[in-house]
C-alpha cells in the first residue's frame, strides 16, 4: 500500500468509507485489505471519465460562462456546525460554502 492509501485506511474510522478515484491508471497500487477488513471499512471506486471527456466539459463550462448557484455562505471553520446543520435541513437551493482565509 503506498503513503497516501495508507493515510486513508488510518484517518477512517471504523466503518467508514473510502472513496478510490483514478484506479484504472498507470501506477497504482493495490490496497493493503487487511486493514480495511479488520475495521470494516467500506472502499468504494468513482469512475469519473476520461481526461479528454474532462476537458470537453471544462470548455463547455467556460463558453457557456456556467457559475454554480451558491445559496449561502457561512464565514470560517468556528460557523461550520451551523452549515452542515443547515445543508442537513434540506432548506437550501444551491451550494452551501464555508469560507475559509487562505
Amino acid at each position: 500500500m503506498d503513503a497516501e492509501q495508507d493515510k486513508s485506511v488510518t484517518a477512517t474510522r471504523d466503518g467508514g468509507c473510502i472513496a478510490l478515484l483514478g484506479v484504472l491508471a498507470r501506477g497504482t497500487r493495490h490496497l493493503n485489505l487487511s486493514s480495511v477488513l479488520m475495521r470494516g471499512i467500506r472502499v468504494q471506486g468513482v469512475f469519473v471519465g476520461s481526461r479528454v471527456d474532462f476537458e470537453s466539459n471544462l470548455r463547455f463550462v467556460e463558453v457557456h460562462a456556467i457559475e454554480p448557484i451558491i445559496d449561502r455562505v457561512f464565514e470560517g471553520l468556528a460557523a461550520a456546525r451551523h452549515a452542515f446543520a443547515y445543508l442537513l435541513s434540506g432548506r437550501h437551493l444551491g451550494k452551501v460554502v464555508i469560507r475559509v482565509a487562505a
